[in-house]
């Protein structure tokens, strides 16, 4: 990745992210939430109102078409063909400057390999409770609905996502619940299934949401997890699942072509 997308390593094909980059829905857990991050505003401005929505979706239809992911074909995402792109045109269509990086936009490669396992092993969810931290697009809470879960929760902290998540959710007649809130900050979980896709790009937020998962498991929730082994990937207490291929970008991965995993987090490690 180049400019306002940061850069990628090649030593370890990592993204190395400036902190204005980092996943919006794991900045909380980094640095304390301010009382803008509080009160669901950009600029300033409160979001989340029905004719905030109503532009947010206005955008999304025009600046990220749907399409399906590679390892998905039977789901239909809003996904942009440049998220650099689609972010300086957020900027411009919401008439800010503070709009967080369109994550959303792009089916991240461990989410797409969550995604794909849930819809082959509907075994896994059918009738169980199931909340996707960071979900992004929805893609793997979309999955796990159409995989037959009792219920669905996704959580994301970008008010742009979970316009973003509700859009894809309709689009694929899949029942999912958006919830705002910041899952790290809940002591009582009310899910059966945690799930978590590509959230190991730099030390800080390892460090916080591999603890958290584990403590998860630790409490009898299986937890399963999606990424391409990045850096900052736990290297143990992981029960591998499924390897794929997924086809990918330079401009995302760094390479045409990579392989994502799924595992179940154990708890004790």
């Amino acid at each position: 990745m180049r400019g306002k997308m940061g850069m990628i390593s090649n030593d370890c094909k990592e993204y190395i992210l400036p902190r204005t980059l980092i996943k919006p829905t794991l900045a909380a857990m980094i640095t304390p939430a301010t009382d803008e991050q509080m009160d669901d505003s950009i600029d300033g401005r409160t979001v989340d109102t029905e004719a905030w929505r109503r532009r947010v979706g206005s955008f999304i239809r025009d600046h990220a078409p749907l399409r399906p992911p590679p390892l998905c074909p039977e789901i239909s995402l809003h996904l942009a063909d440049d998220m650099a792109g689609a972010w300086a045109a957020a900027e411009a269509a919401l008439a800010a400057t503070r709009v967080p990086p369109p994550f959303w936009s792009v089916a991240w490669v461990g989410g797409q390999a969550l995604a794909r396992y849930l819809l082959d092993h509907p075994d896994r969810v059918a009738g169980r409770h199931l909340v996707d931290v960071g979900s992004g697009s929805g893609l793997v809470a979309i999955a796990a609905a159409m995989a037959g879960a009792g219920s669905v929760t996704a959580c994301d902290l970008d008010p742009l996502a979970r316009v973003a998540i509700a859009m894809n959710a309709a689009t694929n007649h899949a029942t999912v619940e958006i919830d705002p809130a910041d899952p790290l900050t809940t002591t009582a979980m009310d899910a059966d299934i945690v799930v978590a896709g590509d959230l190991w790009y730099e030390r800080q937020i390892a460090e916080k949401i591999t603890p958290w998962l584990r403590r998860q498991a630790a409490a009898g929730r299986t937890v399963l997890v999606g990424d391409k082994r990045r850096a900052f990937f736990p290297r143990s207490g992981l029960e591998p699942l499924a390897d794929y291929a997924v086809p990918t970008s330079q401009d995302l991965e760094s390479e045409a072509l990579t392989t994502a995993g799924v595992w179940r987090l154990e708890s004790g490690f």
